[in-house]
């Protein structure tokens, strides 16, 4: 509502999605109020989406009302955001309380500025010293330098200005234990006890009672101590909540953990159990692949008797969606994708006008037909046909769910079919390929903004087997990794996560990668061989005749011999279908259209002027044959 960050420890939130939160002040704020700031007529409230917060500045403080809850007179068209509404108005300090020396004259101007107390670089209206040309925020001008905290009652705490005070303190607040990134904090320097001006203001509550936490009343306890909180089993060394009965010590942080909740690694819902049951002695963490301590508190799935999550990994930002499910009956989704029509007849979501038929048998590996869902050759895989037009899918793409999980995403994915050729291409954000076939999108309200994801990257699950490795992988988030098959730095990876092998990697994109293909540099199958530990002798790409790295991941020929770079063999564009037509957003005046590159003499690129290698390139739909062997090229 008022947009200042900052931990709440007495306010509202909304109980279903979690993301919305207030202060106390501010959600109880009026309908309507009398400012003095605009005595002229009342102000009504408003919030973002009943105006144009893009187009407005708030007539106070001079700055540009984002979303949230402002103030608005529509006779004067005079904005004022929530938080300068509890203010009186601007006028010239003369004695503030942050810079006592001078007075401050309030500079009504849009400017740009450094404020002397939180170092921060604003725009705006400002407070300005004339003596010593220092300017200041609005609220940072009426901190008081020196305050009595209900956390630290031994000795006031005193407003920093100097950040040569905080080599000899915690980096981190004491009270919520988060790092600090301005030097606007107040601070005991006798007893390193250092606090964010938000918790300064709003500080935790010194005993409360909550019964999904603990059985008994939790006081805190505001001084260094060395704890290891029951509830994410993990160190701390400032004010935890204790119980003294129990013995029970738990952070600030986690004493809000949710009850019941859906996690990305999991189909289930999950619950958070304070004492895993004997069958879970050996339970491994579902995020981390670490075993459990049964001391602590964990998520456990009520219908897989083995499934456990570290509550720490549990609620992580990237893993939890950040929905609190407790009370809410469980819904059951339809993620069915079709509909049995006859015996090995269906009716499919995305080709509701036609029937498709099974068939079982596959058709012959010359063929250039191509699933509709995953852009890749049927070979003798089952399929399904379309009984009156050329629309064919996979037997397993058939069968994804509409709806599904997966690891590299909090929120919940929804498929969507290719919407035709009309609109192009797109790009996914987990292989970084192009596809023009189904993808799984985060949000369906919001294509555009939606985290999007291909058919072959979302078929890929952990535990991972990967052929060339002993040990199954994992997804383990917020980790860069270097794949071992193309030795790239990757953001989404899947690791190994024993002890020995912990430097091995694979990218989606590499785990992903078809494990036969067809060329036309030769008539038989390639099949992917996986990287030799020691070379045992030089090999060439016969597409593009340079050498290959025998560590790294290439596609051969068994009976011919024959070995090739992958990118050559597969390029941009082997997950779209030929014939498709896009422009690239770097060049949105140019037109291009991908077409497949198998006629006698491979064509010249008229960027890089070789010999286009890969199986499908692009065209410039210009009126002349004017050919790019890469998104590179464009």
């Amino acid at each position: 509502m008022c947009r200042k960050e900052g931990w709440i420890y007495d306010g509202y939130r909304c109980s279903e999605c979690r993301d919305f939160t207030a202060h106390k002040e501010c959600a109880e704020s009026p309908p309507e109020i009398d400012s003095p700031s605009h005595p002229q007529h009342p102000l009504k409230l408003l919030v973002s989406k009943e105006y144009s917060f893009q187009s407005h500045d708030c007539d106070c403080c001079g700055v540009q009302l984002l979303s949230g809850m402002v103030y608005h007179c529509s006779v004067c068209d005079f904005w004022l955001d929530i938080y300068c509404a509890r203010l009186p108005p601007p006028h010239d300090m003369e004695n503030p309380k942050a810079h006592y020396d001078h007075p401050l004259t309030y500079m009504k101007k849009d400017m740009t500025f450094t404020c002397h107390v939180c170092d921060s670089y604003s725009y705006g209206n400002r407070y300005e010293c004339k003596r010593c040309g220092l300017d200041f925020h609005r609220e940072c001008a009426d901190l008081c330098p020196q305050i009595t905290h209900s956390a630290h009652r031994a000795h006031p705490l005193k407003l920093l200005k100097d950040d040569g005070v905080l080599d000899h303190t915690s980096v981190k607040c004491c009270l919520c234990q988060d790092v600090f990134h301005s030097r606007r904090c107040y601070i005991c320097s006798l007893c390193k006890f250092i606090v964010h001006v938000e918790c300064a203001k709003s500080p935790p509550p010194l005993s409360f009672s909550s019964l999904t936490t603990h059985d008994h009343v939790l006081t805190l306890l505001p001084i260094r101590i060395s704890f290891t909180c029951n509830a994410c089993g993990m160190d701390g060394d400032w004010s935890p909540y204790v119980c003294l009965q129990c013995c029970f010590v738990i952070h600030i942080r986690c004493v809000d953990l949710p009850r019941l909740i859906n996690i990305n690694h999991h189909d289930h819902r999950v619950s958070r159990t304070y004492s895993l049951p004997a069958e879970n002695h050996d339970s491994v963490c579902g995020v981390c692949r670490k075993t459990i301590d049964r001391r602590y508190d964990a998520y456990s799935c009520s219908r897989c008797s083995q499934y456990a999550v570290h509550s720490r990994c549990a609620t992580l930002e990237n893993v939890w969606d950040g929905k609190e499910l407790y009370g809410k009956p469980e819904e059951v989704e339809d993620i069915e994708p079709f509909k049995v029509i006859a015996h090995n007849v269906i009716e499919h979501f995305s080709h509701k006008k036609h029937h498709l038929r099974l068939t079982k048998g596959g058709i012959d590996c010359e063929s250039s037909m191509c699933c509709k869902a995953c852009i890749r050759p049927i070979y003798s895989d089952p399929f399904y046909n379309c009984m009156q037009r050329d629309f064919i899918l996979h037997g397993k793409c058939a069968n994804l769910p509409i709806k599904k999980r997966h690891e590299v995403f909090s929120e919940e994915f929804t498929l969507l079919p290719n919407a035709g050729s009309h609109h192009g291409i797109w790009f996914c954000h987990v292989c970084d390929r192009f596809s023009d076939g189904f993808k799984y999108i985060s949000d369906t309200e919001n294509i555009v903004a939606a985290f999007r994801m291909d058919v072959p990257c979302s078929s890929i699950r952990e535990p991972f087997d990967d052929e060339c490795h002993p040990h199954p992988l994992y997804y383990i988030s917020d980790r860069m990794g270097k794949c071992m098959a193309c030795g790239e730095m990757k953001i989404f990876v899947l690791r190994c996560v024993e002890e020995d092998c912990g430097s091995y990697a694979l990218c989606y994109r590499c785990a992903g990668l078809p494990r036969r293909v067809k060329h036309k540099v030769d008539d038989h199958t390639l099949v992917l061989r996986y990287g030799e530990k020691e070379e045992k002798g030089k090999y060439w790409c016969d597409v593009c005749e340079k050498k290959t790295n025998p560590s790294k991941w290439f596609y051969t020929c068994d009976d011919c011999g024959l070995t090739l770079h992958v990118k050559c063999v597969l390029g941009d564009f082997a997950n779209v279908e030929p014939g498709i037509t896009f422009r690239y957003y770097h060049d949105a005046d140019s037109k291009y259209e991908v077409v497949a590159n198998d006629s006698v003499n491979r064509p010249l690129c008229c960027k890089c002027k070789r010999r286009c290698m890969s199986s499908n390139i692009i065209k410039t739909c210009e009126g002349t044959d004017r050919y790019l062997c890469s998104i590179e090229c464009t």
